[in-house]
């Protein structure tokens, strides 16, 4: 009597799953789909960077002044904002970066 219940139990759990959405319900009742369908939620693990122009914030010692920018992180995935950071250098005034 268990082994009949349980074959009833999982004929019904099969014609449920066979119902929820998937290609069989499609093809059966095209017009009928009240399916729910879920996509999953982005976990930002790939961000990418946007850098800000170099800002001075302060005078250094001779030809050199500090400078910073703004690095703003975004989602690779989704393109949400995620953080903001910064990059600070000691720069000379008329040449290139140069790194402290």
């Amino acid at each position: 009597m268990k082994n009949i219940a349980k074959k009833i139990v999982v004929c019904a759990l099969a014609f449920t799953l066979l119902g929820t959405g998937t290609a069989v319900t499609k093809t059966i009742t095209p017009d009928f789909d009240t399916a729910i369908t879920a996509s999953a939620a982005c976990n930002h693990n790939m961000p990418r960077p946007k850098y800000g122009e170099w800002k001075k914030i302060g005078n250094g010692y001779g030809w050199y002044y500090k400078a910073r920018r703004e690095i703003k992180w975004y989602c690779n995935s989704c393109g949400k904002y995620l953080y903001t950071s910064y990059e600070t250098k000691m720069m000379k005034y008329g040449d290139d970066l140069i790194a402290v």
